[in-house]
Order: structure tokens, then sequence, then C-alpha cells
């Protein structure tokens, strides 16, 4: 489908999350005109006015308007219930949010005509090898909602591409992550307990990963595009481990890092090494060094200016 011809239009669940709100500033930059799905009552103070918020009132039919009006040229579809564990209280939750709500969009779309998605997939749901091995309910969740999607490929005609997503950071994160807690207790000179933080992790800055998705849907709209699933990493290509991560935090800013390591458990879906094959999206690369990064964290919490130093292009 394509919409007004001097602009593309751009269809984005689960916006008014961290990625999701970074996504649509960088949509909006680029020139697209930015649709939301959004819930009844929903926070919509990250999005940027000028994003115009449809919402969803939880039926098929509802999400078939949503969809005709909109009328994407490419839908971004990173709405997701991300939970490490599931039980008899949030499994209705869940799988309404990660598999109910995907089938609602993905037959809006067919029934419109929209044919493009970029969607956010998980390096949790693979061992390092490329092996299906997920780690968590959620995981095998977002898998399922893949099946469906190869459905559509199929059958309708999708072009469908999943972006492999792995830590994802940055400033103005409310979600209550490691680094966050990290660099909390660093300006209050507090300790903390952790793991014993031999994990390797894949550190992402969200506005590259913001990047990733905007290459990835003009992909969706270029001449070499086809109908079928595409599966692609955005990967750091900077492994390090927890504690490693801790000693760089400390050392930018300049203090020690009270970190009580081994204190906690490793959870019981720990993943000690994350998915490390497979092509990295074509024409993407990441801009912000894991040292960047850090000190723009830093700086935000007013620990070291390093603004001058670390602002991402």
């Amino acid at each position: 489908m394509t919409g007004d011809a001097d602009v593309r239009r751009a269809l984005v669940t689960g916006a008014t999350g961290y990625i999701g709100s970074r996504l649509a500033r960088h949509l909006l930059d680029a020139g697209w005109s930015v649709h939301a799905v959004v819930r009844p009552g929903s926070d919509r103070k990250r999005l940027p006015g000028s994003v115009a918020c449809l919402v969803h009132d939880q039926s098929a039919a509802g999400m078939a308007r949503i969809v005709a009006d909109a009328a994407p040229d490419v839908v971004f579809h990173l709405a997701s219930q991300a939970q490490p564990h599931h039980g008899i209280a949030n499994l209705d939750a869940m799988v309404a949010a990660n598999v109910g709500f995907g089938a609602q969009l993905l037959e809006a779309m067919a029934a419109a005509g929209a044919r493009r998605l970029v969607e956010a997939g998980t390096n949790w749901e693979f061992d390092a090898g490329g092996h299906f091995r997920p780690n968590s309910f959620y995981a095998a969740s977002k898998h399922a909602f893949r099946a469906l999607a190869d459905y559509y490929a199929q059958r309708h005609g999708f072009s469908v591409t999943t972006l492999l997503l792995y830590d994802v950071y940055g400033p103005e994160d409310w979600r209550g992550k490691y680094l966050s807690h990290l660099v909390g207790a660093l300006k209050r000179n507090e300790s903390m307990a952790a793991t014993p933080g031999e994990q390797t992790i894949e550190f992402v800055q969200v506005d590259d990963v913001a990047r990733g998705f905007l290459v990835a849907g003009l992909a969706q709209m270029g001449p070499d595009a086809g109908p079928g699933l595409h599966r692609y990493r955005l990967d750091s290509g900077r492994r390090i481990t927890l504690r490693e991560a801790t000693a760089l935090m400390a050392r930018l800013a300049g203090r020690p890092a009270r970190v009580r390591f081994g204190e906690r458990p490793y959870p019981p879906q720990q993943i000690m090494d994350p998915l490390s094959v497979g092509p990295r999206l074509p024409g993407w690369e990441p801009v912000v060094s894991l040292e960047q990064g850090f000190r723009l964290l830093l700086d935000e919490a007013g620990i070291v200016d390093a603004t001058s130093e670390a602002s991402p292009p």
C-alpha cells in the first residue's frame, strides 16, 4: 500500500514503549507521517504531538478500522508484554498481547492491502548457535507470532522483516534495567547486589536500534523487497560480560562501583552467551560506541559532563 506520494506513512504498535517512542521520533525526523496504535488510557507523554494516536478497543474489527484509516506504507510492530516469568496471573495477558494482538494486526493488514511489516524479535528465542531454544514463555510467544506471520507471507504475499534485539539501553529509560540501577548506585555512592556477572551481554544503544527499524522500513519499500520472512540481528558487534560493563561504567564515572557480585543467583532463564550467528541487518551499523552510550547515561545522572564527547549523530 502507498499513501501520499510525497510522505511515507508508518503505523507503529508499542509506540508508547521505550523503543517505540524513540522510533516514532526517528520516523518523524526522517519525514514520515506516523500513526500509533494505543490502548485506552495509555500514557502518551513521551510521544511527539505530531504522532496521530489511534485508540484500539481490543477487537479485531477495531484493529481493521485502525489499519484502514492509517493506510500505512510500512507497519512497525513493537508492542508486546515482555515478562521473564509467566504463570496463571499473567498468562492470559501475555497471550493476548504477544499472539492475539498480533493476529488482529496481521488480519487487518491483509484486509487493508498493507503488505510490509517490520517487527521486533528477541535473541531470547535462540541459543548462541541459532537453534530455537526460547528461554521464556515470552520468547516462545514471540516465535508463535512469527508462525502466524509466515502464514500471511505465504497466503497474502506479506514481506516481514524481523529484527532480533539484544540488551537495549539509553537515556530516559524508565524500565529499571541493570545499567540504570548501576548509575543510580554510582551517583549515591551506594552498593548493590548482582548475579556473579559472568554472562556475556550485547548492549545496543536505543537510538541505534530505532535507526535499525528505520533502515528496515526503507528497505521494505525498495525495489529489491519481496514477499517472505527475513530475519536479521541488531547486534552491537562488541561482547562484554556484566562484570566488564560494570568496570567500564565505573572507570568512566571516575569512582568505584560497589557491586556485590554473586549475592544474587542467576535466574533460571539466564542466557550466558547470546545469539551470535545469522546476518546483521544490511545497510545498518551501530553508531554509538559503548563508551559514548555509557557517558550519556552518566551525564544524564549528573555524574560527568560527557555531552560534547558522546552525543550520537
